[in-house]
């Protein structure tokens, strides 16, 4: 298999893409990050939220876990998704 430069790929480097009809995308933000990132169920949900636009302390109630928690999950995203702050998580959330 050949890359864009024209030289062969490494093993590592070869994926197959399967499509079909019957597939279809995460039905949320949430599952997307589920999906993407290996983020678990709250942590997800936690991420979909703040995409969402919702402050961190209105998150952590309408979860029902304390601002601490709330806290340790999103760095706990921030290191699975790849980014240091709220706003580059946004900008990362899947579309």
């Amino acid at each position: 298999m050949r890359g864009r430069a024209g030289r062969f790929l490494p093993v590592e480097a070869r994926a197959l893409l399967v499509a079909s009809a019957g597939c279809t995308a995460p039905a949320s933000v949430a599952e997307s990050f589920r999906v993407l990132h290996g983020c678990t169920r709250s942590q997800a949900r936690l991420a979909a939220l703040i995409v969402d636009g919702t402050t961190l302390r209105d998150a952590a109630q309408r979860m029902g876990i304390t601002y601490g928690s709330a806290r340790v999950y999103l760095k706990t995203v921030f290191r699975k998704v790849g980014v240091r702050s709220q706003a580059q998580l946004v900008a990362a959330a899947p579309r």
